[in-house]
């Protein structure tokens, strides 16, 4: 199953930038308190985007009513309530380690173009 990336922010960074924010993740991710990995650690789901895997914490994070776990997931979602609930609190290793995988893609997908247009 291919994703769809809506990474776009990613491939507008040049190398430098690029190289510069995944260091960056990976000391936020390094320095996070990790949780026991269960069968859904870290998964990304079908859809490359932040908003996306926000979503998806928050619909595996919870069983209850459909129509609360629909409200809550939309509103869960947002990165700006996201940041409002964490308030200065520890980064999301999920959403770290997610990132970091974007970045990867990213990078790959860079060095596959650049591999091509060589040959």
């Amino acid at each position: 199953m291919t994703a769809v990336n809506l990474r776009s922010d990613l491939a507008r960074l040049n190398d430098a930038d690029l190289t510069a924010r995944l260091e960056e993740a990976w000391h936020q991710y390094e320095s996070a308190e990790k949780p026991r990995p269960g069968p859904l650690h870290s998964l990304r789901g079908p859809i490359r985007h932040p908003r996306a895997y926000r979503f998806l914490r928050s619909v595996w994070g919870f069983d209850g009513p459909w129509w609360f776990v629909l409200l809550g997931t939309i509103v869960a979602s947002d990165k700006r309530v996201d940041e409002f609930l964490r308030a200065g609190g520890p980064p999301d290793p999920h959403l770290t380690l997610c990132e970091i995988r974007d970045m990867v893609d990213e990078v790959e997908r860079r060095v596959a173009k650049r591999q091509a247009m060589a040959s």
